[in-house]
């Protein structure tokens, strides 16, 4: 099966300890997103989390990454290493974007299945196509989620992007409803401050 996503309506929110709130609020916009890629590793909602930011000048760009284990965190490590040459302009909607332009003009969250191939061009960055490849020509890329960051008057600012292994399975729990918390810390602190 060809990389697909399937659109998906996050949950309501999990409360979040005001001063939790306060605390990652109260960081640099650089520090929180830092932060929240690697609580969502800490929290078992991703494998690898990195974060694409829709900058003014119309740039999609990585700002943030972590990893769980050492190819995801040398995956995390490559990304934000060539996050300029990673870059690239959001482009006009279609069939064949990168997810995370696909999420940005949909305003909304997509459940990312199927087999990686050489020539798609869905997940384009080579240091995470390496990481999903795994040194094969083609591959299964487990579950990912790519979230839209959305300021608080609607405009998406980019994507919280979450890949897991197949043997981790999807979101469970009170996973989803953290990391909608999250993404609204996130849509707050990108509005009033955008990295770089």
């Amino acid at each position: 099966m060809a990389i697909m996503g399937i659109p998906f309506k996050a949950p309501a929110p999990y409360p979040l300890p005001e001063d939790f709130a306060a605390h990652l609020q109260a960081q640099s916009a650089k520090e929180a997103l830092g932060m929240i890629s690697r609580l969502m590793i800490d929290h078992q909602c991703a494998d690898l989390a990195f974060i694409e930011q829709l900058g003014a000048d119309g740039q999609v760009r990585i700002v943030a990454a972590a990893g769980a284990d050492a190819p995801a965190a040398r995956a995390a490590t490559d990304l934000l290493a060539d996050a300029a040459g990673l870059a690239y302009p959001l482009p006009p909607a279609g069939d064949t974007v990168p997810m995370a332009a696909t999420v940005i003009h949909g305003k909304a969250g997509l459940l990312v299945m199927g087999e990686l191939a050489p020539d798609d061009t869905k997940l384009p960055q080579a240091p995470l196509r390496t990481f999903l490849l795994g040194g094969a020509t083609a591959a299964n890329i487990g579950f990912a989620y790519y979230n839209p960051i959305t300021a608080p008057d609607g405009t998406v600012l980019g994507t919280m992007n979450l890949f897991r292994y197949t043997a981790s399975g999807p979101l469970n729990h009170d996973q989803p409803a953290l990391v909608n918390a999250l993404l609204q810390i996130l849509g707050r602190t990108l509005a009033a401050a955008p990295v770089g």
